[in-house]
């Protein structure tokens, strides 16, 4: 399951490189903006994990568009499913911990 989202995760970003580099001439301040982008939109996820009652459902679904926040909602909620369950494929459909 780690293994699937790190896959999907390190594919997107890499399509977010490329497409960062056609807006900029010089490959480190593209560099640059794409890292302090991704920490920019990483932290997004903070709400969602640290106040899941409080955050609304909607706007978490539509937060998780944008990869960084998908793929930190995924290892959270595997996370969640190893501490209680364990992460298998067939509980992978089951409600999210923070989606509630």
């Amino acid at each position: 399951v780690y293994f699937i989202c790190f896959v999907l995760y390190g594919l997107s970003m890499v399509n977010i490189a490329f497409l960062l580099t056609t807006f900029f001439d010089k490959a480190k301040v593209a560099g640059g903006v794409a890292a302090l982008s991704t920490l920019l939109v990483s932290a997004l996820v903070l709400p969602i994990s640290l106040l899941p009652a409080d955050f609304p459902t909607g706007a978490q679904w539509a937060l998780c568009i944008l990869s960084p926040v998908a793929f930190a909602t995924s290892i959270n909620q595997a996370g969640v499913l190893e501490r209680t369950v364990g992460s298998q494929f067939s509980n992978l459909a089951s409600e999210p911990a923070n989606f509630a």
